[in-house]
């Protein structure tokens, strides 16, 4: 079973993740997201 990760605390850095897109692209968070503020929800599920 997975571990949970250190909840971020407030004004923390986002952690750096990297996923490969449908298209084959990859993603990177936050060097992705520009300078400007954004809003990250990831939606974990078990099915």
């Amino acid at each position: 079973m997975a571990r949970l990760g250190k909840q971020l605390e407030q004004g923390a850095d986002f952690p750096r993740m990297t996923w490969t897109l449908l298209d084959g692209s990859r993603f990177t968070l936050p060097d992705d997201l520009g300078e400007r503020w954004s809003v990250v929800i990831l939606l974990r599920g078990h099915w």
